[in-house]
């Protein structure tokens, strides 16, 4: 987990030095994820950039969302995935954006399906509790009739509630 945020954070550097070749606008940096992504996402929201890439502004990340992500990893300690990730205790807190402070410069949507199970919703929910409390824009979204994989199915539709949003 520690080597993929690693990378993730690379390749966020690697869009900053060159969007512009690209046509695309550097202060405009928005990301979004599914499933692990949404954890992803949520981790390069907590992201001190300068502390990490020093060229990289604190404010990098002008907004994001998570569809269905997870942001306390300590759960997966004890399910089957981790005889995969291998995590110890130490790497799931250091990687569980719930415990980090939101370093984003705009807003945030935790945004899970409404026939998610009850732990991908308590997740996202908390998750977007902990970080309004901790001063960051974010607003929790409970898609109903959503489960883990059709929550992404209709971004593809203008008129789906979390497509809007995203405008």
């Amino acid at each position: 987990v520690d080597q993929i945020v690693r990378q993730l954070r690379g390749a966020c550097a690697w869009v900053w030095n060159n969007i512009d070749e690209y046509g695309g606008d550097r202060h405009s940096f928005y990301v979004v994820g599914n499933s692990a992504g949404g954890h992803l996402s949520a981790m390069l929201a907590a992201t001190e950039w300068p502390e990490v890439i020093h060229e990289i502004p604190a404010d990098l990340i002008k907004g994001a969302m998570s569809l269905s992500g997870l942001f306390d990893l300590e759960p997966l300690l004890l399910h089957s995935v981790n005889d995969t990730v291998n995590m110890d205790s130490a790497m799931a807190r250091r990687n569980s954006p719930i415990r980090l402070k939101p370093t984003l410069g705009g807003p945030y949507i935790s945004a899970v399906g409404g026939a998610e199970s009850a732990e991908f919703i308590r997740q996202s929910s908390d998750f977007a509790q902990v970080w309004k409390e901790a001063g960051a824009n974010i607003e929790f979204i409970e898609v109903a009739d959503r489960n883990h994989f059709s929550i992404v199915g209709d971004m593809v539709n203008d008129d789906y509630v979390l497509w809007r949003r995203l405008k």
